[in-house]
């Protein structure tokens, strides 16, 4: 059984969801897709997230979540006393339900321990009520970052003049709007005496699990050095300034969204109500540090709500691995992908992603700005260079708040500086110009009839059934020409007016871009058929060149498929030897015994749907694992769920030695100390394990133990036993009687349920007196209703029984109680 919110596993109209990572002189990892728009009213939650549906194994493997959460989201029209119901039928629990987007809500679901996540998502994307599902997925802030310098370097704030700041400053000294814009992130330290003039409260709100929740701490020092990139005060004697200060400090208002709860990691559901947050709470701009390499359909639907239906710009860092992977916010089309550049505005090769997806560059190396306790320090990282943009962006909506959040995308774009060694594939478009991009959004006018427009790709490739994202810039920067989508074969890859590629068959076909005064730019996009998987190579990061793992430890495993246009992503895990090492559905490795395990991924050679053959061909890839001792165990030998009234039953556990194998139970006994928590339903002999009931009831044995004498329990296990009656009968005890709507041709019965029952028996008799016969066999402790077909009236009676060892033991019988029929 599982206690969850959801379902599914071949959805049917399900979207999909993915994976996220904060990337900053402190990074993370996971993934996304889309493209933007600019014209807002074309653009709605299902135009806008076409995609191919993830299975449940998608949706887990080779990312960090939430133990036993599922984040659900149904439409909006079905209330919140309905999405309750439909979680409790799944056997879920809902902890909370929030609004996801403008068409949608998401409830947070918790699964019981035990239960398998993966059956739990294929149910819910069975479920017609449901529109999605995805786990609660977890992102890190990782502290690696390779540039951390914390000495006042001869370059403080650079950036300042780097990016001509003051020369933006000086185009908005007449009159101008003042613009809100957010941070989702660590948290800020609202204290600080250098983040007060810009700020658009003294305090900020989380948003955990559901809950709004005020704060004034950051939760690490990362929000606070952001907070300071964009806002920090100018001209008050402390630190420096930020890029959107102003020198009267008018030009923005700054707001804090806290996403973490330890400073460390975030999950999809809090950044996802962070973000709508910010947005309803008046965010034109929102900067993020999040990425991954996989697609997070609620988060990306709740940026798409921002952009088309609110104009709000978002802009991401680019990550800090070097690399040049899709990584998601950043790289949707509607958000801007920042990477970093060093002092002399140079692109950062030692750790700036790179590649198409790169919009611009901003300074990332070596940033001075705020951190908690008045204190400044210098980090480096695209982090720094995302909110550098954002606070640009805020100060050109300043100067033309009418802008959409794509025309913002554009004169951005179109408004950069190249620097030394410039390259398309390293910095985009090149170093951002606060000072040009201002003066183009005060200019920006719709009678600017554009000069070209060019699209990022001229060649690009999808998957049937499938989606891509294509970008454009039209110059010059101040143009406001629309710019409408077409494609040569909509049957082959039909194209939406926010550029959003959906392959439709196998085929080649020009999606072109084309602007009022019929300027074009066209991309060929070739649609492919199924791709067959040709080879599975399993590695990974964690694992040491040894191989060697400590029991109970764990590592992930990352599969990787080859041709990497390969249709079928789908990894199975497997291993030849679970009593040294199990795997899990996301390639997660655990140490459970001493020995040497074989672990392998394996994928078929093409998506069910595609196979014709009747036995799939699966690829295969191996990994060994030598496991090896390292703490011990207490295990339970001798058990029981429950004990009856007048019985002492002794527990038996043992304390295994560090090679954890079964048998080798070298620790004497008597080393294990057992209690209970309510001694008014049970005593125990904290030397022994045996238990003496008291009186009817739940209690908890603990078995503990402890290195060493006197010190606190190294280790301890529980036991949750149920103490029952000697026997249960009559009323009091089950308190049998009929219910609900008479009718002609049955009888409805319900009782109260007993503890330790394994099933009922109802019996049933003409006549109170007379003989009774059984009627129905319960085989459930749990059920307490039934309905027993008949056409008249008659008297009936249930009795509990249980099972000892094989032998079936019946408890006494319930009141008699007389059932009539509708006449």
């Amino acid at each position: 059984m599982f206690t969850a919110i959801g379902k599914g596993d071949a959805v049917k109209g399900s979207k999909i969801i993915v994976t996220l990572s904060l990337s900053a002189a402190l990074i993370i990892s996971q993934g996304c897709g889309v493209f933007g728009l600019e014209k807002p009213e074309a653009s709605g939650p299902e135009s806008n997230v076409a995609a191919r549906q993830q299975t449940a194994s998608e949706l887990l493997k080779g990312r960090k979540y939430a133990k036993q959460e599922l984040i659900v989201t149904y439409d909006d029209s079905i209330s919140n006393k309905s999405i309750r119901k439909n979680v409790e039928n799944h056997d879920g629990t809902a902890k909370k339900i929030i609004t996801a987007n403008e068409d949608e809500k998401a409830v947070r679901v918790k699964l019981d321990q035990g239960d398998s996540m993966k059956e739990a998502i294929r149910e819910f994307q069975n479920d017609r009520k449901v529109v999605d599902v995805q786990p609660n997925y977890r992102y890190r802030v990782r502290n690696d970052d390779p540039y951390l310098n914390p000495s006042r370097a001869a370059k403080y704030q650079y950036q300042i003049s780097l990016l001509d700041a003051r020369g933006a400053w000086d185009v908005l000294s007449g009159s101008h709007a003042v613009t809100k814009v957010a941070a989702v992130d660590t948290g800020m330290d609202t204290k600080h005496q250098d983040l007060q003039a810009n700020m658009a409260s003294s305090a900020y709100v989380r948003t955990l699990n559901g809950q709004k929740i005020t704060s004034k701490d950051d939760t690490s020092d990362h929000g606070t050095h952001v907070a300071g990139i964009i806002a920090a005060d100018y001209g008050n004697g402390y630190g420096g300034a930020g890029v959107a200060s102003g020198y009267k400090n008018d030009l923005v208002k700054f707001m804090m969204v806290g996403g973490s709860r330890d400073g460390e990691y975030f999950y999809s559901f809090d950044i996802v109500n962070a973000i709508n947050y910010a947005v309803d709470n008046g965010a034109r701009v929102i900067n993020m540090s999040f990425g991954g390499e996989s697609r997070d359909r609620l988060q990306e639907k709740a940026i798409l709500d921002g952009v088309n239906n609110r104009q709000v710009v978002f802009v991401a860092a680019a990550g800090n691995d070097a690399n040049d992977a899709y990584n998601d916010p950043g790289s949707m089309g509607e958000v801007i992908d920042v990477a970093a550049a060093d002092e002399k505005g140079v692109f950062a090769n030692s750790y700036s992603n790179y590649g198409t997806y790169i919009d611009v560059m901003a300074p990332g190396s070596s940033v001075l700005s705020t951190t908690p306790g008045d204190s400044y320090e210098m980090m480096s990282g695209t982090s720094m260079a995302s909110p550098m943009v954002a606070a640009i962006a805020a100060m050109m909506l300043d100067a033309n708040p009418d802008l959409t959040a794509m025309q913002v995308q554009n004169i951005i774009k179109g408004s950069t500086v190249k620097s030394d060694g410039f390259s398309r594939d390293r910095g985009g478009y090149g170093l951002v110009n606060a000072k040009k991009c201002v003066e183009n959004a005060k200019n920006a006018s719709a009678s600017v009839e554009a000069e070209s427009i060019t699209q990022k790709l001229k060649e690009a490739t999808v998957t049937a059934g499938d989606d891509i994202c294509l970008e454009y810039r039209v110059l010059p920067a101040t143009s406001l020409s629309k710019v409408t989508w077409s494609s040569s074969d909509p049957s082959v890859a039909s194209v939406d007016q926010n550029g959003r590629v959906t392959g439709k068959t196998e085929g080649t076909v020009t999606v072109t871009a084309k602007t009022e005064n019929g300027k074009t730019a066209a991309c060929e996009v070739t649609v492919n058929k199924v791709v067959p998987v040709e080879s599975v190579t399993v590695s990974s990061k964690e694992l040491p060149s040894s191989h060697e793992l400590a029991v109970g430890d764990s590592v992930y495993l990352k599969a990787r498929i080859l041709p990497g246009n390969a249709s079928n992503k789908e990894i199975y895990w497997k291993s030849d030897n679970e009593s040294v090492a199990t795997v899990d559905e996301s390639g997660t490795v655990e140490g459970v015994g001493t020995g040497t395990a074989t672990i392998t991924g394996y994928a078929f050679a093409a998506p069910a749907a595609a196979l014709s053959e009747s036995s799939p061909k699966m690829i295969k890839g191996s990994i060994s694992v030598t496991v090896k001792n390292r703490a011990a165990k207490i295990v339970f030998t001798k058990t029981a769920k429950w004990i009856p009234m007048g019985k002492t039953f002794e527990f038996g556990a043992v304390l295994q030695d560090e090679n954890g194998k079964s048998g080798s139970d070298i620790i004497a006994n008597d080393k294990i100390t057992w209690t209970v928590n309510d001694r008014t339903v049970a005593a125990v002999d904290s030397g022994t394990g045996a238990v003496t009931p008291k009186k009817p009831g739940v209690f908890h044995l603990s078995a503990s133990y402890s290195s060493l004498p006197g010190e606190d329990a190294d280790i301890t296990v529980y036991k949750k036993v149920i103490v029952a009656k000697k026997t249960y009968k009559g009323k009091s005890d089950y308190n049998l009687r009929q219910y609900g709507k008479k009718k002609k041709t049955s009888v409805k019965l319900k009782w109260k349920k007993n503890p330790v029952a394994a099933g009922y028996v109802v019996s049933r008799s003409d006549s109170r007196n007379g003989k009774f016969r059984t009627v129905k066999t319960i085989s459930s402790g749990s059920r307490v209703k039934c309905s027993v077909k008949t056409k008249k009236k008659g008297y009936y009676k249930v009795r509990a029984f249980y099972k000892d060892g094989g032998k079936t033991c019946y408890y006494g019988y319930s009141n008699v109680v007389k059932a009539v029929v509708k006449k």
